[in-house]
């Protein structure tokens, strides 16, 4: 499972109620790096930088997301998420997904991982930064 700060409740890196329901903030993206990898690369780790990353109770934690247009149910992919701190998570890009070159955005949703498969609807979720697989 993704994060570091995996558990059965309790509070959550920022102060999340556990498993007793607390709602997860907005996270948001302040950088990324690298935000630019050359095209048939192998395994890349990200950096994440930014605010209200954590574990938010039962199942609820901050995981990243790459899409091609911003659509997550439709084009969203999981990436293996670990959070470092409230202002930082990395993230696993596999290869597969860095063969061809163009331009990706990377978001960060604060929701039920058992249930992002379902669409990802209604689980707060940072503005879009763009990465870069070049030629």
């Amino acid at each position: 499972m993704p994060g570091a700060n995996s558990g059965n409740g309790g509070n959550g890196v920022n102060g999340g109620n556990g498993a007793n329901g607390g709602t997860a903030p907005t996270p948001s993206i302040s950088s990324i790096s690298p935000s630019t990898i050359a095209a048939g690369s192998a395994d890349v780790t990200i950096t994440i930088n930014g605010s209200n990353f954590g574990h938010y109770g039962h199942f609820i934690w901050s995981t990243a997301f790459w899409t091609t247009n911003g659509n997550l149910h439709d084009t969203g992919t999981w990436l293996q998420t670990s959070i470092i701190s409230d202002s930082q998570l990395t993230a696993v890009i596999p290869a597969k997904l860095l063969q061809d070159p163009g331009s990706v955005q990377i978001v960060v949703m604060n929701g039920d991982i058992m249930g992002m498969s379902d669409g990802f609807f209604g689980y707060p979720r940072s503005s879009l930064v763009s990465f870069t697989v070049t030629p």
